[in-house]
């Protein structure tokens, strides 16, 4: 690693302990969640579209959920029925899209590859071609992903990261 990138890692890890941390912000702080050593962002009654909710989570110091496994997503359906009524039609969004390239599906927070398939049946379907970030839907008691318009107004969920590790 050359020293400039090295200085630079240094600064952005100093400067990331000296922000207030998610945990310490009492804005933040009464809405989380803590499972399996992870903490997690969730206030029921905060809904934005995908690009805002992604942006609020960074601003926090936090990342939009990212779901690469079935234990995180049953996680976050726990998350969510604990703190709202997440009824049929509700959703959540999580950080997948295919914006960059029509039905190659990455998690915006880490650039990986949605591989989990966890889609609703019929999903995704790019309904009137405009639907590019992913949500948890409830179908009627049938929780999975379903692609949806960016722009709409879900209830989102924040991952607390350690930006230094």
């Amino acid at each position: 690693m050359n020293c400039k990138l090295a200085l630079f890692v240094l600064v952005a890890c100093v400067a990331s302990t000296l922000a207030v941390r998610p945990q310490d912000n009492p804005r933040i702080a009464p809405f989380l969640h803590e499972i399996d050593g992870n903490k997690y962002y969730f206030e029921p009654h905060a809904k934005a579209g995908f690009f805002n909710a992604f942006m609020f989570c960074r601003k926090h110091n936090m990342e939009l959920i990212t779901i690469e496994t079935n234990k995180i997503f049953e996680t976050v359906l726990e998350i969510a029925e604990k703190s709202m009524e997440f009824g049929k039609g509700k959703s959540i969004w999580t950080s997948g899209t295919d914006k960059a390239e029509s039905k190659n599906w990455m998690f915006l927070s880490n650039g990986n590859p949605v591989t989990i398939n966890r889609w609703l049946p019929r999903q995704p379907d790019n309904l009137g071609l405009n639907e590019h970030c992913i949500a948890i839907r409830n179908e009627g008691g049938a929780f999975g992903f379903n692609d949806a318009k960016c722009w709409n107004e879900f209830n989102f969920m924040c991952k607390v990261v350690d930006q230094c590790n």
